[in-house]
This record gives C-alpha cells, structure tokens and sequence, in this order.
C-alpha cells in the first residue's frame, strides 16, 4: 500500500473515538464488501467505465460519497456523522489503493488531498451542509477553544 494511503488509515483510526469505534470498524467492513464482492465490484464506477479513469480523482470521491449516503440512508439516518466521515476517507484510501494496485493509476500526494477534499465537500453537500456554514462552525468552535483556553483555572 502506498505509505500515504497508511498513514492516512493509521491517523483516521486514531481520530476514532471511543463510542464509535465499533460503527466505524462495521461501516468500513461493509463498505469493503460493497465496494470488492465480486458480486458488486463490477458496478464501481473505475472498474465499470473506463473514461472514468480519465478523472480519478473526481471518480473515487463522487463513488465513495455515494456509498456513504447508501449506507447513511440505510442506517435510517442514525449513523453518526464521525462514522460517516471517517470511514468514508478510511473506504477513499482503500479505493485509491485498489486503483493504484489493481489498474494502474497512480496517485501523487496532491491527487489524494484533492479526492479528500471533494469526499468531504461531497458528503457535506449531501447532508445540506455549505461550504461557508462549516466555515463558521470551525470559527465558532476555535473562539470558544480560544475563549476556554484564556479562562483563568
């Protein structure tokens, strides 16, 4: 595997916490089976199309995006957004690997940030989440870390 891709999986499980540790490790597992039964790995959209491999930087993030609504939807909404997430970029660095070692197509550490970049942009979307909206939340949330950090103990 592609050292990137690993440490990218190795920091992603270490961000996991504690209550959604089991989720996660279920929806990553899952996620495998969808995405590798030879029952269902024919309809990925890399290995389905192969003008899709033309843009595989958009092609993986829409197609990991995808599944994680799917399997979003099927929870009934009841997955936490943690799990959705981080397992999403957890199933990207393995779809990355699988395009890498099984077709071909290499990934440079700029393509990988890109296809991160668009999954979140993409699971956001779906999720009714702006762009500017998650701005905000990260402004709001680094004053109040602020504003506690300068709180005298």
């Amino acid at each position: 595997m592609n050292p990137t891709l690993e440490k990218i999986e190795k920091e992603i499980e270490a961000k996991v916490s504690p209550e959604n540790k089991e989720g996660y490790q279920r929806t990553v597992i899952a996620g495998m089976k969808l995405m590798f039964d030879p029952k269902t790995h024919a309809n990925m959209e890399l290995v389905k199309n192969p003008r899709a491999r033309q843009q595989p930087v958009e092609t993986v993030a829409a197609g990991v995006a995808g599944l994680m609504w799917t399997m979003f939807m099927q929870s009934k909404r009841k997955m936490p957004y943690e799990v959705m997430i981080l397992a999403g970029t957890t199933l990207l660095a393995k779809v990355i690997d699988f395009a890498e070692q099984g077709l071909g197509i290499q990934f440079d550490n700029a393509m990988i940030a890109q296809a991160t970049k668009l999954l979140a942009e993409n699971m956001f979307r779906r999720m009714g989440i702006t762009p500017q909206q998650l701005t905000e939340a990260i402004q709001k949330g680094k004053a109040e870390i602020d504003q506690h950090q300068g709180a005298p103990a």
